[in-house]
């Protein structure tokens, strides 16, 4: 089995009609591995002035961004992003651009502390976040909430906070764990939306937004966020990857964004 699917790195061979050039940089989706040969519409080139360690959050951050163009923040909006790991960070970030008041939620104390760069009106634990909208909201609740956590009873929360109309945009991934709703009151009463979000550009957008498109906008954010202070939290080489994913599966590592990192040839 075969773990990841985005990598940076540089051409070393091109085939015919290929349109790159021995030794650029690219960002790319493949499971990480030193050496590989794919299709170039799965690569991009890397802009100048965008580092690597930047480039290697390109996939990531076209998740969130995926998010906020299936379902924009309006100027004004009260917007809940649930759940601070990498593509709620970054969904936070692409809403703070429009929203009126943005409430981040989010139960470690490292991540919460961590997102002050963003500028939310309110960071705080899932505890507190229904008190907070509705002091936020003037007690009209969420215009929009993004949930962002992968943890099923946040999807629930969001409902129970998001107002009449109202939207809860899911940009997690449950895997294979059931996600039990109630949807008897808030959902049924107040009308309101639950829309998916994946890899895909929506449907109606697609006469003017394309994978090419959303990569570029994402390497033009991610020129002007300080990734190395506000994202990356290890850098692990790439012949440790398993200690890596160790990491990521222990709360006291305290982890946000972690990088495999490999030698130069």
């Amino acid at each position: 089995m075969k773990f990841g699917y985005q990598e940076v790195g540089e051409v070393e061979a091109v085939g015919d009609g290929a349109d790159f050039e021995i030794g650029e940089r690219v960002f790319c989706f493949h499971p990480h591995q030193t050496r590989f040969t794919l299709d170039t519409s799965l690569v991009w080139r890397i802009p100048a002035g965008v580092d690597p360690h930047r480039a290697a959050f390109a996939g990531l951050f076209g998740v969130a961004l995926n998010a906020c163009i299936t379902t924009p923040p309006l100027t004004g909006d009260c917007v809940v992003v649930s759940g601070l790991g990498v593509i709620g960070t970054f969904a936070a970030y692409i809403a703070r651009l429009t929203a009126g008041k943005l409430i981040l939620i989010e139960p470690s104390s490292s991540r919460r502390a961590g997102s002050s760069w963003i500028g939310a009106d309110a960071v705080v634990e899932p505890g507190e976040a229904a008190a907070a909208v509705e002091e936020l909201s003037q007690g009209r609740g969420a215009d929009l909430c993004i949930e962002a956590s992968g943890a099923p009873p946040a999807l629930q929360q969001a409902i129970e906070m998001t107002g009449v109309e109202g939207t809860v945009t899911v940009a997690s991934w449950y895997g294979s764990r059931p996600v039990p709703l109630a949807l008897s009151r808030e959902f049924h009463l107040r009308r309101q939306r639950i829309v998916s979000t994946g890899p895909t550009v929506p449907a109606h957008l697609t006469a003017r937004w394309d994978r090419t498109r959303m990569r570029g906008v994402s390497f033009d954010h991610l020129a002007r966020i300080d990734v190395a202070s506000h994202i990356i939290t290890h850098r692990v080489p790439f012949d440790q990857a398993p200690e890596a994913y160790a990491l990521l599966d222990d709360p006291a590592a305290k982890t946000l964004g972690v990088l495999l990192e490999h030698e130069r040839a």
